[in-house]
């Protein structure tokens, strides 16, 4: 039995050979939290070769009018969130602390850090690594706040609140191999010409705890619209305000082979994705035009994200439109003979049900 000792938070963690199963039950001295820890820390190799910086937005306040407010939030909840977290992502999270600020309450100080890196051949865009992480604070109490939410070239940020504690989580997208992006400015240019392989995203929390006055604006509604066609409809409109890096979330269910198309305006201002229900993205965020088509692949719910791509307030509109599938027409024959009782036969209706369905289809014989 090894004890490795996390000196940022002074947590003593228990690191259990192969499987959690080879500790010894009468260990009541170390808590599930310890070994919860150890586990994410058996996962993989370290991401402390790839550490970024996180995503950070512009702040307008100078650094000398925030006031040095903040601290980390308990080494516990700390250690839980990077060990759920890894395991949602399959990836080992690397613990320290760094500096975080809310500019919008004028606060700034220290928080615990956990930084992930995640290949983009299984990442294949923010809005697939942001889900798994969003889940786990979820399910722990936290609630995006959209006051903190912002997007760049090739970065993101959100912003979660829970009581007295703000988590700030950025992802970046970059190049494995920097030489790989010489000829484009930034990653979100580059890495579409790339193999999926050669860039990765970095995930980076950073948890604090203060004096935050309660949000001034709602916690933003993290379950999808559901998108529902009127009888008989093919097609809907949809409408709304999104703030700078904000997004708005839909679904809708569609089966396989069916097309959709959706038509999205302002163009470059406002991106959408639209990302099965499998994982399968069918359009990325990245992909900023504002006409797109596409045959869906499955019968499932699908997912539409609208984006604010810009640094100001902007109104939009999407059009979405999912035509039926063309039904194909076959042939066959009904055969037989027909008996009556009496004389002769008079004019019938002869009828075929479809079992599967409630339609019948019918012919009259002639008399006798």
């Amino acid at each position: 039995m090894k004890i490795l000792r996390l000196s940022v938070f002074l947590v003593t963690v228990i690191v259990c050979p192969l499987l959690v199963s080879a500790c010894e039950k009468d260990q009541d001295t170390y808590s599930e939290v310890d070994v919860a820890v150890a586990v994410a820390l058996t996962l993989t190799v370290s991401a402390s070769e790839h550490q970024q910086e996180p995503a950070q937005p512009p702040s307008d306040i100078p650094e000398t009018l925030l006031e040095e407010a903040l601290q980390p939030i308990s080494p516990e909840e700390c250690n839980i969130l990077a060990s759920t977290i890894g395991q949602s992502l399959g990836v080992v999270g690397e613990l320290s602390q760094a500096s975080i600020e809310d500019p919008f309450n004028q606060l700034k100080g220290t928080g615990c850090q956990s930084q992930f890196v995640v290949s983009k051949a299984d990442f294949e865009h923010y809005a697939i690594v942001i889900q798994p992480v969003m889940n786990t604070l979820e399910s722990q109490g936290w609630a995006e706040d959209q006051l903190y939410a912002a997007s760049w070239p090739g970065a993101q940020l959100h912003g979660f609140r829970k009581n007295n504690a703000l988590c700030k989580v950025g992802i970046n997208l970059f190049a494995v191999d920097e030489a790989l992006c010489t000829d484009s400015p930034t990653a979100d240019t580059c890495c579409p010409s790339l193999e999926p392989a050669q860039c990765q995203f970095t995930v980076t929390l950073v948890c604090a705890q203060g004096d935050f006055p309660a949000p001034e604006i709602p916690v933003s509604q993290i379950d999808p619209v559901r998108i529902e066609f009127t009888a008989g409809g093919t097609s809907t409109k949809l409408s709304g305000v999104l703030a700078s890096g904000s997004v708005d979330h839909y679904v809708l269910r569609a089966e396989a082979k069916q097309q959709l198309k959706t038509i999205i305006y302002p163009p470059g201002a406002v991106s959408v994705a639209v990302i099965g229900a499998d994982g399968t993205v069918l359009k990325s965020d990245l992909d900023n035009t504002s006409d797109w088509t596409g045959v869906l692949p499955a019968s499932q719910d699908y997912f539409i994200d609208v984006r604010s791509m810009i640094t100001s307030d902007t109104e939009y509109t999407l059009d979405i439109s999912i035509p039926p599938l063309t039904p194909v027409a076959t042939a066959g024959e009904i055969s037989g003979g027909i008996t009556y009782p009496g004389e002769g036969i008079p004019t019938l209706h002869i009828v075929a049900y479809n079992i599967e369905s409630n339609l019948w289809y019918y012919m009259k014989s002639p008399e006798n």
